[in-house]
């Protein structure tokens, strides 16, 4: 019986992901699995056996629809740099840490000064201000024994609320599979 190469846990026959860690399993350890007492022991004919790999291959390969941050999420699975787990049931927060910051830009002082020699005019260049977002949002997702926390920067206050579609969309697809 084939192992998982990411920790070591046994891969029941087919299996498309480990049980242990939910990485994806390639086709030669697919193959593996059933290599002793498999198939070809049981008089199966080995025409039918390439297909077997190929269903592992096209389950293995399945499509990451969004992507926050560092966490990639499939239909069925969230995929981060911690490891792999199922999504059905996975907990999801987003943590605004940004700071909106209203300044009088540079541009605006030095003209004020300028203008304010020739005519007291000049002084409504100080009116002007300049907004400047600096920050990140925290995103983090646990499911199971998994759990991972990443934080994307953000440079305007609209990328928050980005952000924030993405985690719904994610919330809303472990919903939906559980």
């Amino acid at each position: 019986m084939a192992s998982c190469t990411q920790c070591g846990t046994e891969l029941a026959d087919g299996a498309g992901f480990c049980g242990g860690c939910g990485a994806a399993v390639t086709a030669t350890q697919s193959a593996g699995a059933g290599g002793a007492g498999g198939a070809a022991d049981a008089g199966v004919p080995a025409a039918s056996q390439p297909a077997v790999a190929v269903d592992a291959q096209a389950e293995a390969a399945e499509q990451i629809v969004l992507t926050i941050g560092d966490i990639g999420v499939s239909k069925h699975w969230i995929v981060t740099p911690n490891g792999s787990a199922p999504i059905g049931g996975s907990t999801w927060i987003a943590r605004d840490m940004s700071r909106t910051e209203s300044k009088i830009p540079t541009w605006a002082i030095v003209l004020a000064i300028v203008f304010a020699v020739f005519c007291l005019l000049g002084l409504f260049f100080l009116l002007v201000k300049e907004q400047q977002t600096t920050g990140y949002v925290e995103v983090s997702v646990q499911q199971g024994q998994l759990h991972h926390v990443t934080q994307i920067p953000l440079s305007n206050a609209q990328q928050v609320a980005q952000v924030r579609q993405l985690v719904y969309q994610a919330q809303s697809m472990a919903a939906a599979a559980r």
